[in-house]
């Protein structure tokens, strides 16, 4: 009994565990799609992705200038990238010693202006020496040491600022010779480059006449072949409903003449019945006896229709024969064969009953 119940408790079975299954997905898509659906899910996504940001940039940063460095390196741009920073240290440098020249500018004229006016005072003092006090002397005195150190001072500020021009100088001379250093260097390297650049086009149409050529002899016969294959297919498949088309509509007249001789045959019995009746009736002893002219219109025997045969022996021949010629004429579509066909097989039925309609009649 247990054995026996087992294979109606399977389908039980498999149909509780579908169902099981599918309630948990249910609600599994329908807690994730609530869960999608609310903003801290939202907020949660977007903080994650620019943490991820955060984090991926760096290292997309510290990638990209390596990259950059080794081709810098292979394509010898890095002498360029030398030259670029050293015409940078150059200026700089250039722009320092314009501010230490601007300063000792400014120094040495401050020590002119002071011994001006030192020189000043002492001719001021010298023009009322007559008139001078112990005040006066002191002054005088001091004027004296002052000029001789403010001397010494514009000396001092007035080399240091030709020093200061000179470097100046000199720190412009290299900016230049290192200006011209580096255009000279991104020069060369953009005829190298321009050089190769050349070589790699005529390489990539050499190339290109390469893969010409190949595919002019390759590919090009095989898809030559391909072609007429499937035309030579197209082109058996239309002759072969062409030629069936043929030889149905063929058929159709040779069962319409087949019937239109056994049609004749039979009118050809009938009347060669009907003579042989008339004469049975006029040979009788119990006829009474007919006037000549009647006689001789009852006498009238019909023409043998052997004829017949020879004309059905000619049509099929004819009828062959046309069908060849028909078949042979392939520049014709399929309904200008058929139309000609049924027009020439119409006039020669048309002929056939003509002759036989004036030979009976």
């Amino acid at each position: 009994m247990l054995l026996g119940g087992l294979p109606g408790l399977v389908p039980v079975m498999r149909m509780g565990i579908e169902r099981s299954v599918l309630s948990q997905a249910f609600h599994t898509t329908r807690c994730y799609s609530s869960r999608a659906s609310s903003p801290e899910f939202v907020k949660s996504i977007k903080t994650h992705c620019t943490k991820w940001y955060e984090q991926q940039r760096p290292i997309a940063i510290e990638r990209f200038k390596e990259l950059t460095s080794r081709w810098n390196t292979m394509s010898g741009y890095e002498a360029i990238q030398k030259h670029k920073e050293r015409v940078e240290s150059e200026s700089i440098r250039l722009k320092e010693l314009q501010e230490s020249k601007t300063q000792a500018k400014a120094a040495y004229v401050n020590a002119v202006a002071e011994r001006s006016t030192a020189q000043r005072n002492i001719s001021d003092l010298l023009t009322r020496k007559a008139s001078w006090n112990d005040s006066d002397l002191a002054e005088y005195t001091r004027l004296l040491h002052s000029e001789h150190s403010l001397a010494k001072a514009e000396e001092r500020t007035e080399q240091e600022y030709e020093e200061a021009e000179d470097r100046m100088e000199r720190g412009f001379d290299d900016l230049m010779r290192s200006v011209m250093r580096r255009y000279h260097e991104e020069h060369l390297w953009s005829d190298r480059i321009r050089s190769v650049s050349t070589y790699v086009s005529l390489g990539m149409g050499a190339l290109n006449v390469l893969i010409f050529m190949l595919a002019l002899l390759l590919v090009e016969p095989f898809k030559r072949q391909k072609l007429a294959r499937a035309l030579e297919e197209r082109i058996k498949v239309s002759e072969q409903a062409a030629y069936d088309r043929m030889q149905a509509t063929i058929t159709s007249v040779e069962g319409h003449l087949d019937r239109l001789e056994g049609n004749l045959t039979g009118r050809s019995t009938s009347s060669k019945t009907s003579t042989d009746a008339s004469r049975d009736s006029t040979s009788s002893p119990s006829t009474p006896s007919t006037p000549p002219s009647l006689r001789s219109a009852l006498q009238f025997e019909f023409p043998k229709y052997a004829w017949i045969n020879h004309l059905a022996d000619w049509f099929s021949i004819v009828k062959h024969q046309t069908s060849r010629f028909f078949y042979g004429l392939l520049p014709l579509s399929l309904g200008e064969q058929t139309s000609l066909a049924a027009g020439a097989t119409g006039i020669f039925v048309a002929g056939v009953i003509t002759y036989c309609a004036s030979a009976l009649f």
